[in-house]
């Protein structure tokens, strides 16, 4: 399952995770009232659930791109060997213009 493969963990162990998150969300607010902030500093952390969501989200970026440009290619070269590849002008402009910007 797509779930084990980025958390690690199975579907019903979220639940464990949503436990913890409480947990460690407890003990932190307590830290927190007994430590004061010095130097105006601030400090951040992130759920084991919120770094699995993180996770997921860029696997889900890494490969995305790819597969829908593995596709695009394979149905521009079909096109092109077909004869019936005709790009408009203001597509290929606007491509040219966004790599640009971006830098790419």
């Amino acid at each position: 399952m797509v779930l084990e493969k980025i958390t690690g963990s199975k579907p019903q162990d979220i639940k464990k995770l949503d436990a913890a998150d409480k947990k460690a969300a407890t003990v932190r607010q307590d830290a927190e009232k007994k430590a004061p902030v010095e130097n105006g500093g601030s400090t951040a952390q992130v759920s084991e659930r919120s770094k699995a969501a993180i996770k997921a989200y860029m696997l889900a970026m890494e490969s995305r791109p790819f597969i829908s440009r593995v596709s695009k290619v394979a149905q521009i070269k079909a096109q092109v060997m077909n004869g019936t590849y005709r790009p408009s002008s203001a597509a290929v402009a606007d491509a040219v213009v966004k790599n640009i910007v971006s830098g790419v």
